[in-house]
């Protein structure tokens, strides 16, 4: 099981080297390479990593707004990478307030949002609801959580849409006590988990519990998690977030007169959560219209709200990342110098930016956010005005579509226009990969620089990779790094095996 190799030189001597079982190719290498990289073959036969190259729109450019049905509140998006449709959950009080559910794509000549597909507007609920929340897990599956008002509980209803548009309803479960009173709720997905987490006020405490969900939209409600709180945060100012980078969930919004915030992480189908701490605000005014978001690639992380009278109605925003078991926080910075009625917080993964969109004092608008990794300040791009009418009380909802490479954006519309629901798409620049759907061919063995000789790791072998779950399937992303849900070009790099080591697929 071993050949006799001669070393480099005339006095390099020969050595028993031993056979690799695992399948290698050599090439020579254009660029550099790191161990475990992702590598391509170009068309001369060399190989390269997997790169993405930004460019960065100037300005922002949106779409021609669509306003979709009256009287339509506290709606919220969610975007499913298989399909390739957005999900729009609301309650509509021409009917009672009654839960409704409807699926978007782009316009393919115009970028603008399309109306409900084939028309359906389909009820998740048929009586009263407030809160809505919306979570989609890139399978063409959807969790919408809300407070049924006539049984003062906690609801979920499981959702799928097919390529055609068309939604069918799955299970519907009842998530927190009767007899028990309760307000808003939040949902999120951890991709690392394959898990719902749903995050709700039971009487005057906050509790939290994962679902599982499978083909057919079956569900399964897990056990009530250790409550969070034994307090909640206010009602409407309450955000439920999967933070990638830290493989942490991440809960937020206004307490009193402080915005609080406490992290969570997820073992099994339970979640542990750390104690709360204040990221924000000086104990003597409260804010409203709280959203946040972050950089699953960074860990870092922008909230913004709508500050007190003191401060002029205007809109506020903030700088922080997980530290620990904490949290670690910038200086609380003005975003707007406008009353500010409605913020939303995305995270454009084109471009790799945070997405900040707001309304009020008569406009709707968009901007990129930036934070300092070492101070957290922030830097705020140039605003563009989508709409001159302001979004009236009612949260904004901002999410990336994969396939578009482009923000969908929702508003509430202002009394003048009957409370629609608005949707506009907004494009802030590109991001583009030399990867294809067909020239990946694994992982670089070590670390290798222009012109030399690399070794590359391809399917049947194994790649060291942190983070992983076990029996996990991953795709390669544009910029190289894996993630549970494809991309596009959809390229899978294989099956995790254990938490740090990938069997490549290719």
């Amino acid at each position: 099981g071993q050949f006799l190799q001669k070393q480099s030189g005339n006095t390099g001597g020969l050595t028993w080297e031993t056979i690799s079982a695992a399948p290698e190719i050599t090439a020579t290498v254009d660029g550099s390479l790191s161990a475990d990289d992702a590598v391509i073959v170009k068309s001369t036969g060399n190989i390269e990593k997997v790169t993405k190259t930004i460019t960065i729109a100037n300005p922002i450019t949106h779409s021609s707004v669509r306003q979709i049905s009256n009287n339509r509140f506290d709606h919220k998006l969610a975007y499913d990478k298989l399909t390739g449709y957005v999900a729009c959950a609301c309650r509509n009080g021409n009917l009672s307030n009654r839960g409704q559910l409807t699926f978007h794509k782009l316009d393919d000549s115009s970028y603008q949002p399309t109306a409900e597909s084939g028309g359906n507007i389909y009820a998740f609920n048929s009586s009263n609801v407030y809160f809505p929340r919306i979570a989609a897990n890139g399978k063409g599956q959807f969790l919408i959580v809300y407070k049924d008002v006539g049984d003062n509980r906690i609801a979920c209803a499981a959702w799928s849409v097919n390529s055609s548009g068309v939604g069918t309803q799955g299970q519907a479960k009842w998530v927190s006590a009767s007899g028990e009173s309760t307000s808003t709720c939040d949902v999120c997905y951890s991709p690392d988990d394959d898990l719902f987490v749903i995050v709700y006020r039971e009487g005057s405490v906050t509790k939290s519990r994962t679902l599982s969900m499978t083909a057919g939209n079956n569900t399964t409600l897990n056990t009530v998690s250790s409550n969070l709180f034994s307090y909640y945060i206010n009602d409407g100012n309450k955000v439920l977030y999967y933070d990638e980078y830290s493989n942490k969930i991440i809960h937020a919004g206004w307490n009193s007169s402080y915005v609080r915030a406490i992290s969570g992480t997820i073992s099994g189908t339970n979640i542990s959560w750390n104690s709360a701490v204040n990221i924000a605000g000086n104990g003597s005014y409260q804010g409203e219209y709280f959203a946040f978001g972050g950089d699953p690639k960074t860990g870092l992380m922008f909230a913004a709200w709508r500050g007190a009278s003191s401060q002029s109605d205007y809109g506020q925003a903030l700088g922080f990342k997980v530290n620990g078991n904490g949290f670690t926080a910038g200086s609380e910075t003005q975003h707007r110098n406008a009353d500010t009625l409605a913020n939303g917080v995305g995270y454009n993964g084109a471009t790799d930016q945070i997405v900040l969109s707001y309304g009020g004092g008569g406009s709707w608008g968009t901007k990129t956010v930036a934070v300092n990794s070492s101070t957290l300040a922030l830097t705020f791009g140039n605003a563009e005005e989508i709409s001159g009418a302001s979004p009236q009380y009612s949260p904004i909802s901002a999410v990336y579509m994969a396939d578009q490479g482009r923000m969908m954006i929702s508003s509430a519309a202002p009394s003048s226009q009957n409370y629609q629901t608005n949707l506009v798409s907004a494009y802030y620049g590109a991001g583009t990969t030399n990867m294809t759907a067909t020239n990946f061919i694994g992982f670089s063995s070590a670390a290798y620089s222009n012109g030399n000789t690399g070794t590359v790791k391809v399917t049947g072998n194994t790649s060291t990779h942190s983070s992983l779950t076990a029996g996990q399937k991953y795709y390669v992303q544009i910029d190289g790094t894996l993630g549970t849900a494809a991309d596009s070009p959809s390229v899978e790099a294989g099956t995790a095996l254990s938490s740090t080591k990938l069997l490549i697929k290719g």
